[in-house]
């Protein structure tokens, strides 16, 4: 049995809108795009991409992996 992590920060989701209400700062998404590395904060889609690579073949050989989908950001 393999078992990996994949964990996330702040994803552009319903929660994730909710979280930026209660932390300081810009309570408006898009506000947070410029202050990610990349421009943009994280998608679902980011986050579903590093979920199916640790499920395929390609990763076969990976155990106890945590694989932070943070873009470079908080």
């Amino acid at each position: 049995m393999r078992v990996n992590t994949v964990s996330d920060r702040l994803v552009e989701t319903d929660m994730g809108q909710r979280l930026t209400e209660l932390i300081p700062g810009p309570d408006d998404m898009r506000e947070h795009d410029a202050m990610m590395p990349f421009g943009y904060v994280c998608q679902p889609a980011d986050v579903a991409a590093a979920a199916a690579h640790l499920l395929s073949e390609d990763a076969r050989y990976g155990m106890n992996q945590l694989l932070t989908v943070n873009g470079g950001g908080f």
